[in-house]
């Protein structure tokens, strides 16, 4: 009982019980569990996130996730989709109470959004690869290095010091000047967009953003 949950999709505004079918995460049944005046998309699961050192079957999960969300898109005008894994513990009980007690600031969330959709953006990068990219490019880093290849050990270390925060004030200086680029492109599609907390180590942008939905 104790290890019971409830993976959580989206949320929308009460229309009686649906069942999705079959269509979850590992071919869970999805269907809405509902408050007075919402509802939430949700499957049956142990209280434990999805883990997997498979990165082909994640990315599976996270297909199987949006499926569900864009059939959920179909029967509901508005929809709140969460990210990834989003398991509450217990059973329906306890999503119903999550859905009264933040009914009013999910009730606002869902007219905030109002024929728009929202959609996560996230953008990774490989940071020792910018990190040996720029030790390349940079010329007063390239003269470090050669400078070390010529001094005594101890010299050489002090010297090895200041080259690695140079090169890390450059790598950083490289993430913030992409993370500047593509945020402003983005921003050019979008009608309204919020900078997320970073999740990763080697994350460079996350970004919610709220798009009009054309018929």
């Amino acid at each position: 009982m104790q290890n019971k949950g409830m993976y959580v999709y989206c949320v929308a505004h009460n229309k009686g019980p649906i069942s999705f079918g079959k269509i979850g995460i590992e071919q869970n049944e999805a269907y809405t569990v509902s408050s007075n005046e919402l509802c939430a998309v949700v499957h049956r699961c142990i209280a434990e996130p999805y883990k997997s050192d498979d990165a082909e079957i994640v990315k599976g999960w996270v297909k199987t996730h949006q499926t569900v969300i864009d059939e959920a898109s179909k029967r509901f005008d508005t929809i709140i989709p969460l990210s990834f894994d989003v398991i509450i513990k217990g059973n329906s009980k306890e999503v119903t109470l999550w859905l009264e007690n933040e009914t009013k600031t999910l009730k606002e969330k869902l007219e905030r959004i109002k024929g728009r959709q929202e959609f996560g953006i996230q953008i990774f990068w490989d940071k020792e690869l910018i990190a040996k990219q720029v030790a390349e490019e940079n010329e007063e880093i390239k003269r470090l290095r050669e400078e070390i290849k010529q001094q005594s050990k101890g010299k050489a270390f002090f010297s090895k010091q200041n080259m690695e925060k140079l090169l890390k004030k450059e790598v950083e200086k490289s993430a913030d000047k992409e993370f500047k680029q593509l945020y402003n492109h983005i921003r050019g599609f979008a009608d309204d967009i919020k900078v997320e907390k970073l999740k990763e180590a080697n994350m460079l942008l996350n970004l919610s953003c709220l798009v009009y939905l054309f018929s």
